[in-house]
């Protein structure tokens, strides 16, 4: 028999049993399909943590902090240091600590950071509107979490002036600056923070840490291990991002193997399917055969029905995937927007894994078809005809 024989006369044989095809297909779509929402979602997940961070330059960022009890300090001597290290690209110094914001009679408090104007770039904040600060003029950038605070819009407060103070992390000590700063950028921050330059700070104020940026990735490594051996403390978002990837491999792992429950569990359901197909037709073979079809063709016929079902399963399945996704991410950004937060694509579909839930079941269902293939291949065409 010619493939397109055996397709055609497949697809006949199914849809003479058009019931029980549909819902062997169903139960192997379910199962793909909770494989597709539960892997998205955690390579969504993945994305949204540490994706976003891949190619920034914050990726090649050092937090370097004074050392044990303060030695070896932080303090201008030290930026001239690190300055002149081979790795190093540039660098900026940080003083993190609690700002207030006064503006239009509503005073708040949130996160503050002082440094130069590089430091937004290597921490990897974007500027969605406006401009980054200037560092020698008494310029600020904020959040929309600020501004979300404050009770105003990005374009309400863009080029206004506001009252701003400063509390010193080392002995909480108010400063308040006598001129106002110009609100000049509006970061992609989800927390509420503000940043302004290091410069407008008195020089009494010690810095909290230095962030430090390597010339490339080779380079962070060589920096990290030489400050360490210098006795400051520093952090990599390297060895976070190496950290949180093994967390998500983990997590991606124990996702498989509740989804492979589901789907050996469809196996089985197509098993008994096919299995069944073959005593309900076994005076059919044995006429089949008894009219010359060989056992090849027998054999061809009964994998290719348990790969029709196999792939129209894998197809059904991505689509009730995507389909309740879509579903699940619309209902989770309506709650967050009107929370005041923002929308987001929680789900994350690489084509490759799309492709591979096609693949996979249809393999699937081919192992699991070849048994009763291999018998309804080599049953004798007299017992075949004898049987009732």
């Amino acid at each position: 028999m010619r493939w397109i024989d055996i397709i055609r006369f497949s697809l006949t044989i199914l849809r003479t049993n058009f019931l029980r095809t549909l819902l062997t297909i169903a139960a192997i779509g379910t199962a793909i399909g909770l494989i597709v929402v539960l892997l998205g979602f955690g390579y969504g997940v993945q994305d949204l943590t540490i994706g976003s961070i891949i190619h920034s330059q914050s990726l090649l960022s050092l937090d370097v902090t004074a050392g044990k009890d303060n030695h070896p300090p932080l303090d201008p001597k030290s930026l001239t240091d690190f300055k002149g290290y081979a790795q190093v690209k540039e660098l900026s110094p940080v003083v993190a600590g609690e700002g207030q914001i006064s503006y239009n009679g509503k005073l708040i408090s949130n996160l503050a950071e002082a440094g130069t104007s590089n430091l937004l770039t290597m921490e990897g904040t974007v500027i969605e509107k406006g401009r980054n600060f200037d560092d020698n003029s008494p310029e600020i950038v904020l959040s929309p979490q600020s501004l979300s605070i404050l009770d105003v819009t990005a374009s309400d407060i863009l080029d206004k002036t506001l009252d701003v103070s400063f509390i010193n992390p080392a002995n909480q000590e108010k400063i308040s600056f006598p001129k106002q700063f110009k609100v000049v950028g509006i970061t992609s921050d989800a927390n509420p923070v503000m940043y302004l330059p290091h410069s407008m700070l008195p020089a009494s104020v010690a810095m909290t840490s230095v962030k430090v940026l390597a010339k490339d990735r080779n380079g962070v490594a060589e920096l990290q291990q030489l400050l360490l051996n210098q006795g400051y403390g520093v952090e990599s978002l390297l060895d976070t991002l190496d950290s949180a990837q093994k967390v998500f491999n983990w997590a991606t792992f124990g996702l498989i193997a509740i989804a492979a429950i589901a789907l050996i569990v469809a196996a089985i359901g197509m098993f008994n399917t096919l299995t069944i197909t073959l005593m309900e037709r076994t005076r059919e073979i044995g006429i089949m055969k008894s009219v010359g079809v060989t056992d090849m063709a027998v054999l061809k016929l009964f994998l290719t029905e348990a790969g029709i079902i196999g792939l129209s399963g894998g197809v059904f399945g991505i689509l009730l995937g995507l389909g309740v996704s879509l579903i699940i991410n619309q209902v989770i950004n309506q709650v967050a927007i009107r929370y005041g937060g923002s929308s987001l694509m929680i789900f994350s579909f690489p084509p490759l894994f799309l492709l591979s839930m096609v693949g996979y079941p249809t393999l699937l269902s081919l192992i699991t078809g070849f048994y009763p293939a291999i018998r309804a291949a080599r049953l004798n065409p007299l017992l075949a005809l004898r049987y009732e």
